[in-house]
């Protein structure tokens, strides 16, 4: 039934229902070490794979007067994929899990209009969110050694860091990057980036402007619009090989910069913004002429792990068109 194999593998169908309906949990495992369905030989080296998907888009629209549309949009995506060597193992008399790695990304949409329109200091050439993300890590370096019961013997009054959550540690670096570009409280920032929740991003657009005694004997159309789009992004994520934990969740062992090694490694990060439009104008004049006019703002924002660097890159750019509506043709 179902493709499964039953009535030999002592009285249970292989791999189970469970299975064939997708579960992702260990009783496949359990079942397969329970009823003997995997071969005790040693030369057995195919991973058991697990994938997990995640998509959550939300939209909402809002029509506050005539004419007048705003929509808000939220999306967190998030994939995982765990692999391991499930085998026998002679020593323990039991089948075991070898070699345990996990991969994913993970992407949810923020806001980062606090910072959006941040200038760099023209004479220092200095900026002043990259300036917020340098002291943020000091307060996540506190909040991490406090959550982690460390005392203040612990902390460092030269650097002001937590011994082991040095100025490079990646758990450090990500919360404090975050904060910073999202203009966020450090005591609102969360320290475990896969369980928060989703900002609103949103789209205006306003037909009423046409409608005005001043411009209605020269436009049949007239469309205000303005978008604007934020989206945290961590492209690929890999299992830490030495990564070994106290029960608690807390990292045990260190880097050579004595910092506590993370459960994740991660490689870069990057914030992008949008607003396409900014603002943009789009119309139809009586004469049957087309006219559309956008300012459009972008910035990506990337942090790397490898070398504790953040890049910024803005963008600004104005697009103009013209038309014509022949009729009749």
């Amino acid at each position: 039934i179902f493709g499964m194999a039953d009535g030999n593998f002592n009285n249970a169908s292989a791999p189970g229902l469970p299975f064939v309906f997708g579960d992702q949990s260990n009783l496949v495992l359990e079942n397969a070490n329970k009823y003997g369905w995997i071969t005790k030989s040693s030369q057995l080296n195919t991973f058991f794979t697990r994938s997990y998907n995640q998509n959550f888009t939300g939209n909402v629209v809002i029509e506050p007067v005539k004419d007048m549309k705003i929509t808000l949009n939220w999306s967190r995506n998030a994939t995982k994929n765990n692999t391991a060597v499930f085998k026998y193992d002679p020593a323990s008399d039991s089948y075991t899990t070898f070699s345990p790695n996990e991969t994913g990304s993970y992407s949810i949409s923020v806001i980062t209009w606090g910072t959006a329109f941040v200038k760099d200091d023209r004479g220092t050439k200095s900026s002043a969110n990259f300036q917020q993300f340098l002291s943020n890590r000091e307060e996540i370096s506190k909040k991490l050694g406090t959550s982690r019961g460390l005392s203040n013997d612990s902390l460092n009054t030269n650097t002001g860091f937590f011994n082991g959550y040095g100025s490079t540690q990646q758990d450090v670096l990500l919360p404090a990057f975050f904060a910073a570009y999202t203009k966020t409280p450090i005591g609102n920032v969360p320290l475990n980036f896969f369980a928060q929740l989703p900002k609103p991003n949103w789209r205006f657009n306003y037909d009423g402007l046409s409608k005005l005694p001043l411009l209605k004997p020269y436009i049949k159309t007239l469309t205000m619009s303005h978008s604007y789009r934020s989206t945290f992004n961590i492209a690929s994520y890999t299992t830490n090989q030495f990564y070994v934990d106290d029960g608690k969740g807390n990292s045990t062992l260190r880097d050579l910069n004595k910092n506590y090694l993370p459960r994740r490694e991660i490689q870069v990060v990057t914030i992008t913004e949008s607003l396409a439009p900014f603002v943009g104008f789009d119309a139809t004049l009586q004469n049957s002429m087309l006219v559309k006019v956008e300012l459009k703002r972008d910035r990506t924002i990337s942090l790397s792990m490898a070398n504790s660097q953040v890049t910024e890159l803005s963008t600004n750019e104005i697009q103009t068109s013209l038309g014509y509506n022949f009729k009749d043709v």
